[in-house]
């Protein structure tokens, strides 16, 4: 059983998920917290000052990069994918690894995602109904959130390692080699999956959310999917 690679590969997992499940608890209540507060002010912003909301989705529509890739073509695959993987092979996005500076990225990076899932999922709810934000976000986000949330851990976790081993190099006290390779371990664990889960979740982006939206979306069109939306 000790040589069987595939019960050495289910025990490294095992370990990475219980070493990294409070990492990755925070991370998604954090997220958590970004995306409801999102939804939550997006809604009084709608009772209380709807012309501002109007503002806002004609700001952002007006804006949004006319050379998008149009859904349900492989350049809107490689567009979501590569831009979701970022981290891992972007030259300008591989500064969130570096230690401390990488953290204030990272923290960054849950802001802006919160309130673009948060806001998105209130607008179009709040326009067109609660069926075209189900349709268009949760069938790859039910995969490509759990997949940022392992993306996350795996540079939280290689800044604690790194910030550590740094630490005691500089106190001059002995680094524990074996604390610091499982912990490396994990780090290429998480990412790993997380790129996996990417890849399917840009599938469904690219190939299967637009189908939904179409199907719930009676009003020939809206700023969620086809070659007009922002999103």
């Amino acid at each position: 059983m000790e040589n069987n690679p595939w019960a050495s590969l289910k025990k490294c997992l095992i370990l990475a998920f219980k070493r990294n499940s409070l990492i990755m608890l925070l991370a998604l209540l954090v997220l958590s917290a970004f995306i409801y507060f999102s939804i939550y002010v997006i809604i009084i912003i709608k009772l209380f000052n709807p012309a501002l909301l109007k503002s806002f989705v004609n700001f952002i529509y007006t804006n949004y990069p006319s050379d998008h890739p149009k859904p349900c073509t492989q350049e809107f695959f490689l567009y979501i994918f590569t831009n979701n993987t970022g981290f891992y092979w972007n030259p300008q996005k591989l500064l969130v690894w570096i230690p401390i500076f990488g953290t204030l990225v990272i923290g960054l990076t849950f802001l802006i995602n919160g309130v673009i899932i948060g806001s998105v999922a209130a607008i179009t709810g709040l326009e067109y109904g609660p069926l075209l934000p189900i349709a268009g976000l949760i069938p790859h986000g039910i995969i490509e959130i759990p997949a940022f949330i392992f993306q996350w851990t795996a540079i939280i976790r290689w800044h604690i390692t790194i910030s550590m081993l740094l630490f005691n190099k500089i106190r001059g006290e002995k680094v524990e080699k074996t604390k610091i390779k499982s912990e490396l371990i994990d780090v290429f664990i998480l990412s790993a999956i997380s790129i996996f889960l990417l890849f399917i979740a840009a599938l469904i982006e690219t190939y299967i959310t637009p189908l939904l939206i179409e199907l719930v979306d009676k009003n020939g069109g809206s700023y969620l999917g086809g070659s007009n939306s922002f999103l």
